[in-house]
């Protein structure tokens, strides 16, 4: 849940970065806190390479208002329509092979890939707020600002196109998450083509093939009773 807040405001305060203006505080520009969509939908290609096991699966993802999280795999064929389910603070998932929905991980992998595509969560403004001043940096060459809060990084490039967020603890980075290719949807919202999330066993790339945004949804496909329909 600290991850997904602290990007969240990353990816909002991204848009305040540019010229040549002094660093601004977050909490002195209120106007680049951009609501998030009220909803997504995504096919996505999400390959993980955790050293001798490698993995490459399609998802199609869809998301609703601040807690609801849907992601069901395409392919391969042998794991086809199983899928996950988030509702708050609780997750399910549907094993196709043994017809069972069982309670799931908030932190599974699918689950996570629909969170950081459509970069909506709760306790934005707030947060975002509270990062305090920025420090000027570099981020692969380009110019950006860099915010620090409680052992974690956020990178947001001047030219709008790369974000990043580094994590570390007791002074080594734990996890790295890269946004990329940025397209600004009609509301003006950034999102990632593609996304690197690198950690000390792992290595996910995330290639977004299509995305919609505040695309009109059944609110009853987020339901237990939907998954492995």
């Amino acid at each position: 849940m600290r991850l997904r807040v602290l990007l969240a405001a990353l990816l909002l305060v991204a848009p305040c970065c540019g010229g040549g203006a002094p660093p601004p505080r977050a909490r002195d520009t209120p106007g680049t806190i951009a609501a998030p969509p009220r909803s997504t939908h995504a096919i996505v290609e999400v390959i993980e390479d955790q050293g001798v096991l490698r993995s490459a699966r399609t998802l199609e993802t869809w998301t609703l208002g601040a807690d609801r999280a849907l992601a069901r795999v395409l392919r391969p064929a042998h794991a086809r329509r199983q899928s996950f389910l988030e509702i708050g603070d609780r997750a399910w998932g549907y094993s196709p092979a043994f017809g069972l929905v069982e309670r799931a991980d908030m932190d599974d992998r699918s689950l996570e890939v629909a969170r950081l595509i459509a970069g909506r969560l709760t306790g934005i403004e707030t947060d975002a707020r509270h990062l305090g001043p920025a420090r000027r940096a570099t981020l692969r060459g380009v110019p950006c600002l860099a915010w620090h809060l409680s052992g974690t990084d956020l990178f947001a490039a001047s030219d709008g196109r790369v974000l990043e967020l580094r994590q570390s603890e007791a002074g080594r980075e734990t996890r790295r998450v890269t946004f990329s290719s940025y397209r600004a949807p009609a509301h003006a919202r950034p999102l990632a083509s593609r996304i690197e999330i690198v950690e000390p066993k792992a290595r996910v790339t995330v290639t977004v093939h299509a995305i919609e945004v505040d695309v009109a949804l059944d609110e009853r496909m987020f339901a237990v009773a939907w998954l492995g329909r």
